[in-house]
């Protein structure tokens, strides 16, 4: 099972668990802004998905990787009450997991089902992702097809947990196909990398705000 990593911590807030993104950049680093602006308001964990380091095997499939996924975020939060959160493709995996371990409420931060991408949309989170990553290799980038592979049939199964859906508010394309399950919208400065990069601390403040109205969370 991935090691938790601890983001921010002794805070009285709610525990937030999050899930990176499948992308070759994957790591619990992309959470990093983001966690020490919500410091104030809740402990941080991030879990890095295995196979994007060398000797890692890759998960056979989807059950087993959200199997493995589960069992971290247990090890990691115990019996307090807690939230799953995922950026981008990594909100697919958090709604999926939140369901298994009884999480009280699931924080999207810019994610949408794989085929709301249309091809122009792909061509840009590529190439975003080569300007921010130069420890690319064989390793990184055949786990990201293989996630990839994985998350391309899978289907969103609803559940009653409330959910945060934080958008981009910089898009040069048309907008994207919305979040297909119910949930609550807020949008956010900059663009899919920056939301999390230099606006983190107005992303970590909408999730704050949204994590101290549920009660069920105190």
């Amino acid at each position: 099972m991935p090691e938790p990593v601890v983001l921010a911590a002794d805070t009285p807030g709610p525990h937030l668990v999050c899930l990176p993104s499948v992308l070759a950049a994957s790591g619990p680093h992309q959470f990093a802004r983001f966690a020490a602006a919500l410091r104030a308001d809740c402990r941080v964990s991030a879990l890095p998905l295995p196979g994007f380091r060398p000797g890692e095997p890759l998960p056979a499939s989807l059950d087993a990787l959200l199997d493995a996924l589960a069992g971290a975020v247990r090890s990691a939060v115990g019996d307090e009450p807690f939230a799953m959160a995922g950026y981008s493709s990594g909100g697919l995996l958090a709604h999926a997991v939140a369901e298994r371990v009884g999480a009280r409420a699931v924080v999207l931060l810019d994610s949408r089902p794989l085929d709301a991408y249309r091809a122009a949309d792909s061509e840009r989170l590529l190439a975003g992702l080569a300007t921010r990553a130069d420890y690319l290799d064989d390793t990184r980038l055949t786990a990201m097809g293989g996630y990839l592979r994985l998350l391309a049939g899978a289907s969103l199964r609803p559940h009653s947990r409330p959910t945060l859906l934080v958008t981009a508010a910089e898009r040069e394309a048309e907008p994207l196909a919305p979040w297909p399950l119910p949930h609550t919208e807020v949008s956010a400065p900059g663009d899919h990398f920056t939301l999390i990069e230099e606006h983190a601390e107005t992303t970590a403040k909408a999730v704050g705000a949204w994590l101290g109205e549920l009660g069920q969370l105190a």
